[in-house]
């Protein structure tokens, strides 16, 4: 009697339940790399099979990701986010600062000067308001234009980028928050309708709290030590009510009042300061003075030059 012809093993991109023939081929999203095996293996995230018979997996280039096991192709990466490396398993939104208008990018943009971003995953970025500028790219909100003349703020037109753009005339808005909520961009300028003589424009009076957009607060309005109205402020952003409501009494010479609200531009010696989260953010502080070690003063320096320099000028101003 003749001996039985020997039984192959499943070759690579195939398997059985004993690893011999007859053999099934591993379909779509599922390889096998070694011979005689009994199952296939599902791509691993970061990586996908597209056809039958595979014997390995392909990474998922950049601009692309896959999240899931046993993918059969990569997604592409959406706008507002970037897939920077080969083998993503994600996308990356755009931070607070950035955007992406494209499909399938590998980095963000930096938001253009005279434009800002407080939301992450944006794919454009706001124009700074009329009354703001901003001279810097990749940033989350804009400066507001020093006072001018009898203006209680200078006026520039929406998109300036540095501060001298700001002049002394009528038309400035009073804050230029995004919705971080939803992501929509402030109105860029007053309404003409509404004259603002020398003042700068509020935005509308609404007396209770529950009135206010989602993420605003109702915060009162001081006038010779009255409450004379009530704003709808975003007191995460807004650089005169950072972080709560500023009361009378508290918070306008730039200490916190009781609700923990606080005029950054209020605090003594300062130079340059945002609000951000809530927070005031002292970047720089006039001649003589710097950053306290908690960031929240500005203190007289410890720096002899920069205290010889103050007294300097101190000295030519007599």
């Amino acid at each position: 009697m003749l001996p039985s012809a020997l039984a192959q093993e499943c070759q690579p991109g195939g398997y059985s339940e004993t690893g011999q023939e007859p053999c099934t081929s591993c379909t779509a999203g599922a390889y096998q790399d070694q011979a005689g095996s009994t199952f296939c293996m599902g791509a691993d995230a970061g990586y996908y099979v597209p056809s039958d018979a595979a014997t390995a997996e392909t990474i998922c280039p950049a601009g692309s990701y896959s999240s899931d096991t046993g993918s059969t192709e990569c997604t592409t990466c959406p706008a507002g986010s970037s897939c920077p490396s080969e083998g993503e398993t994600a996308p990356q939104s755009c931070a607070p600062g950035q955007f992406q208008d494209q499909t399938g990018a590998t980095s963000c943009n930096d938001c253009a000067a005279g434009s800002f971003s407080d939301v992450s995953g944006a794919t454009s970025c706001c124009t700074c308001c009329s009354g703001f500028y901003q001279d810097q790219t990749g940033q989350t909100s804009c400066t507001i234009c020093p006072a001018e003349g009898s203006f209680a703020q200078g006026y520039s037109d929406p998109g300036a980028t540095d501060v001298d753009q700001c002049t002394a005339q009528a038309g400035a808005v009073a804050t230029c928050d995004q919705d971080t909520s939803t992501g929509t961009c402030p109105t860029t300028t007053a309404d003409p309708a509404t004259p603002t003589g020398g003042t700068r424009k509020r935005a509308p009076v609404r007396p209770r709290a529950s009135s206010c957009a989602r993420g605003q607060s109702s915060c009162p309005v001081y006038k010779n030590g009255a409450v004379a109205r009530y704003e709808c402020i975003n007191t995460s952003m807004n650089l005169e009510q950072c972080g709560g409501c500023v009361t009378s009494g508290g918070g306008l010479d730039g200490v916190r009042s009781l609700d923990g609200g606080r005029d950054c531009s209020a605090i003594p010696q300062v130079d340059e300061v945002s609000c951000f989260k809530g927070e005031c953010h002292i970047k720089t502080c006039r001649d003589g003075y710097e950053v306290s070690a908690d960031g929240e003063r500005c203190q007289v320096s410890k720096t002899p030059a920069s205290r010889k320099r103050s007294q300097s000028q101190r000295r030519r101003a007599v």
